[in-house]
């Protein structure tokens, strides 16, 4: 069995992931940071069954 998985490691990167296909927007920076998804983001993530 390999090392425990780091989960907010492998989460920051799939939010880099979304960013890259255009299925997440980034805004703001700090505490004032938010993500919004768009329209083809939100049907590509169901495929992850993530329902938005």
């Amino acid at each position: 069995m390999k090392k425990v998985a780091d989960v907010f490691s492998i989460g920051a990167q799939f939010i880099d992931y979304c960013k890259k296909e255009g299925w997440i927007i980034e805004k703001g920076s700090g505490k004032n940071k938010a993500w919004y998804i768009t329209e083809e983001g939100e049907e590509k993530l169901k495929k992850f069954n993530i329902k938005i």
